[in-house]
């Protein structure tokens, strides 16, 4: 007697429409409660079912402990298929052979571990738990079938967390949402899938969206109800960033304005130069920046991956942009780039060999805190503002997370490196004497009130 049990099948529209895509990469989400881990659980049933043995898949999320859900649903549904969970492996075992296996990606290095593996399926819950694509482009080399199964990648996500710009930039900003990517080098295809609670009839019927705004703020349950990448959660600037007020067409600098410039270095993570002039009133002008940033084969730029630009070259790059700036002041950069290995110059040597000098900057835990204040007040107080010609230090400050560890610092996880300038910039400020006293922003009842 054939067995005639439904045991699970995807909710129509979105849920749907990934277990039956084709395309080589599938990013799905983009709203809480969308259904994202079914679609994930439902797109390996399908796919051992149709390929059995020759199928293998491995399911990520960036720690043991947020696989616990995962693993929970899927005992739910796995055994009345006849698969058989090994505890001590984490994985499924399927009666046609195939296997599912349940991992963490934390660090780069942690990819290195599947050097030489075969899969079929990549499965990423939660992408932007990542602060960049690092290990999950390296683990895309595992890929491959002898059999000829057709390999795939599927991700999830919601907006905000530390890969938030990442996510935003391959999938989101790259093509409307439904429409195939192809990426100029590899030929692979890629595309978003949008997900919405009212997808999702498990939840739709339930309290959920009225638990998601007891949140209280409005950017929060924006973005994850309505699945809303232009509205950061739980960003540390929050609902202070406005860009209709902070970020101002360029205009001519005046001669006379104080200038000075900032810098956060990087190679393999991108460098940041930040220049700024002040006004006769005290008021901040970031009016230019220099953000060594790699680019894909597509031309676009790839969020936290670095130029790999030597000293020299950013030294060179910046005499070019100064050429008519005048005298510049207060420069100052990260203490890291005085340090030396053995016999050979330090970073902050090659740069003071082309003629262009820092100060170290005040490092440590209290002046990142520090710094974050004073970031923090001047933009409440309207007295920083940015040029729109700043892209990446608008685009990372404003998106950047709060410190799951220190809710008066962002998360360094990110892509913090415009900010790491910005504060090291923003400190060296030198208040004039006629200026008045102001009081320090209450950085900690700001939090209180979110």
């Amino acid at each position: 007697m054939v067995d005639s049990r439904v045991i699970w099948s995807p909710d129509a529209g979105p849920q749907t429409a990934l277990v039956q895509c084709p395309v080589y990469e599938v990013f799905y989400g983009g709203a809480r409660g969308g259904g994202k881990t079914d679609g994930m659980l439902g797109d390996w049933m399908i796919h051992q079912a149709r390929y059995g043995k020759s199928a293998g898949g491995v399911f990520f999320r960036r720690t043991l402990l947020q696989l616990d859900a995962v693993i929970s649903r899927s005992r739910q549904i796995f055994p009345q298929l006849g698969a058989r969970y090994k505890g001590q492996f984490k994985q499924w075992e399927f009666p046609g052979g195939a296997v599912l296996k349940f991992r963490y990606l934390d660090k780069k290095h942690d990819a290195e571990n599947y050097q030489g593996h075969s899969y079929t399926r990549l499965y990423f819950e939660e992408v932007t738990n990542w602060p960049d694509s690092t290990g999950i482009d390296e683990l895309r080399a595992t890929l491959r079938s002898p059999d000829g199964v057709p390999v795939g990648i599927r991700m999830t996500g919601n907006p905000g967390g530390v890969g938030h710009n990442w996510v935003k930039q391959r999938f989101v900003d790259a093509g409307e949402p439904w429409g195939i990517i192809t990426d100029q080098l590899s030929k692979k295809q890629r595309v978003y899938i949008p997900s919405r609670l009212e997808n999702n009839t498990r939840l739709s019927r339930t309290d959920y969206s009225d638990r998601l705004n007891e949140v209280g703020r409005p950017e929060l349950v924006k973005a994850w109800l309505n699945g809303d990448w232009n509205v950061v959660s739980g960003a540390f600037l929050g609902s202070l960033w406005d860009t209709t007020k902070h970020v101002i067409a360029p205009f001519r600098i005046p001669a006379h304005w104080v200038r000075w410039r900032s810098m956060d270095w990087g190679y393999a993570r991108p460098y940041s130069v930040i220049w700024y002039a002040m006004d006769e009133n005290g008021k901040t002008y970031v009016y230019r920046e220099l953000y060594g940033i790699a680019n894909g084969s597509d031309g676009r730029f790839l969020p936290n991956h670095g130029s790999r630009e030597n000293a020299e070259t950013v030294a060179r790059r910046i005499k070019q942009l100064e050429k008519f700036d005048g005298e510049l002041r207060g420069n100052t950069a990260d203490p890291a780039i005085w340090a030396k290995v053995g016999t050979e110059l330090s970073i902050e040597e090659h740069f003071r060999r082309e003629g262009v000098r820092f100060e170290p900057a005040s490092t440590g835990r209290d002046s990142r805190v520090a710094g974050a204040q004073e970031i923090t007040r001047q933009i409440q107080a309207g007295t920083l503002v940015f040029f729109s010609s700043c892209l990446h230090t608008i685009r990372t400050i404003a998106s950047l997370p709060v410190s799951p560890l220190n809710p008066e610092d962002v998360d360094t996880d990110g892509e913090d490196h415009a900010w790491d300038s910005l504060r090291y910039g923003i400190r060296r400020r030198k208040r004039k004497a006629s200026e008045p006293e102001k009081p320090a922003f209450d950085h900690k009842a700001w939090m209180r009130n979110l």
